[in-house]
């Protein structure tokens, strides 16, 4: 198998495990007991943690089909460096398209900067009790969503 593609199936697990999460976290909550409420609560930080690592398999799958050398790191924003400049130009757009909805003045140069601000995701969300952290949830959102989006995904495994 070519390493691209293993490299987006663990991408595709990683991502899919997040939509099943949310699939039991919204189960949850449509329900009044105390204690589900807390099982639905728990489900948030391993939605950010997976998210980010999918984030990070799906750059590391594009560099690989691209025919880069894949760097061994977390750091979403020096991953996301590594692509080629065409790619990085698409998923621009689609981040900027999706982060609209949300706020109007968002632009294609605030794209690299909420990168560099979600960059060590994994690593510090993973360990969440050794410090504070803060997170912008809809633009992780927005980029894992935009990775995936069908103008700009791999071929099918």
């Amino acid at each position: 198998m070519e390493e691209w593609k293993g490299m987006k199936s663990v991408a595709d697990i990683f991502s899919n495990s997040t939509f099943m999460l949310k699939a039991i976290a919204d189960e949850l909550d449509a329900q009044t007991d105390v204690k589900n409420k807390e099982l639905m609560a728990s489900a948030y930080i391993p939605q950010i943690v997976l998210k980010a690592f999918s984030c990070e398999m799906y750059i590391k799958s594009y560099i690989s089909f691209q025919g880069g050398t894949v760097p061994k790191m977390h750091n979403l924003y020096e991953l996301y460096r590594n692509l080629n400049n065409q790619f990085k130009s698409k998923l621009k757009k689609i981040i900027t398209q999706k982060m609209k909805v949300h706020k109007n003045d968002y632009t294609i140069d605030d794209v690299e900067v909420d990168i560099k601000n979600i960059a060590l995701t994994f690593e510090e969300w993973r360990y969440f009790y050794e410090k504070s952290n803060s997170i912008n949830i809809i633009f992780l959102e927005a980029f894992f969503s935009s990775l995936k989006d069908p103008s700009i995904t791999l071929p099918h495994t």
